[in-house]
């Protein structure tokens, strides 16, 4: 990410804490997660949720945090994303005007041939993927974001029976909420074990190419 956008800051949020007089690496924030929010809520989200409820849960937490800051946009990545490229797409989005930008699980329906994932997974675990996620530095942004929050306060389980998928089940209501929600449809975002059935990979001596196996590439 750092090398993809030189100048950039980026915050790492644990779930533990740091050991003392430890802020930083080099160009790298950690902050440990329980500054987000009052003691008693962190101890709330610690004895209401399981660790991947917990770590999902705090993300609209950790959007006010940086938010709360003088920048343009916040993006979130999970941990195990590597990016390989500058991330224009969404840069441009934001310069455009659009004030969320969202990546979905699949461009193209999955086959019918019996395996998983397949569209109904697709559609029990939510339609977009909040591994990643980017939101501008607006008012209308920021109102969804604690939307979110209040939410996953208590709502943010993993229980497909009750139509919860942690964070990521809620971001379905965005682009209805908002119409200024930015939807990457290029094939080079989001590759992925649930969306190989659309996409071809290739690596050259300029590094990875992705496209669509209709012949079309990013």
């Amino acid at each position: 990410m750092s090398a993809a956008h030189r100048g950039s800051k980026l915050t790492v949020f644990l779930l533990d804490d740091l050991p003392a007089g430890v802020a930083g690496v080099g160009h790298i924030d950690i902050v440990p997660a329980k500054r987000t929010m009052p003691l008693a809520d962190w101890h709330h989200y610690q004895c209401f949720y399981d660790v991947l409820e917990l770590a999902t849960s705090i993300k609209p937490l950790c959007f006010e945090h940086l938010l709360a800051e003088e920048i343009d946009v916040a993006i979130y990545l999970d941990p195990d994303i590597v990016v390989f490229k500058a991330l224009e797409a969404v840069l441009s989005a934001i310069r455009e005007g659009y004030e969320v930008v969202l990546t979905p699980h699949i461009l193209t329906p999955l086959p019918a041939d019996g395996k998983t994932p397949n569209d109904l997974s697709i559609m029990r675990a939510g339609i977009y993927n909040l591994g990643f996620a980017a939101f501008a530095n607006t008012a209308q942004s920021r109102t969804i974001i604690a939307w979110w929050r209040r939410r996953l306060r208590t709502q943010g389980l993993a229980d497909i029976g009750a139509g919860l998928f942690t964070d990521q089940k809620w971001i379905d209501f965005l682009p209805a909420f908002s119409a200024a929600t930015f939807i990457i449809r290029d094939p080079g975002y989001n590759v992925a074990y649930w969306n190989l059935h659309e996409r071809t990979l290739s690596r050259g001596e300029d590094g990875w190419r992705v496209g669509f196996v209709d012949g079309s590439r990013s």
